[in-house]
């Protein structure tokens, strides 16, 4: 089983990402439900890890689910908003 956090993206896209924020992660600025994915997916989701990630992509829920094999269970995190509404 993979747990997985998900987020809204402002064009109301499901992305894998944690924080609500993009700083930490990325290096992009502001945050995931203000953005749009088409800059999303531009952004570097991995150097902050590891030199060797670097140039590792922000995934679309869809995408991910795609990588993996239906025998994989996915636990989804849905993450809310600043404003406190649920993502649905």
């Amino acid at each position: 089983m993979i747990e997985v956090d998900v987020q809204l993206t402002q064009d109301g896209r499901l992305v894998l990402f944690h924080d609500d924020t993009l700083a930490r992660t990325t290096d992009g600025q502001g945050r995931v439900a203000q953005t749009p994915y088409r800059v999303l997916r531009r952004l570097d989701a991995g150097r902050w890890f590891h030199a060797r990630f670097a140039g590792e992509r922000v995934l679309l829920l869809s995408q991910a689910l795609r990588l993996l094999p239906s025998a994989i269970r996915f636990n989804l995190e849905l993450k809310r908003t600043r404003r406190g509404s649920a993502l649905m």
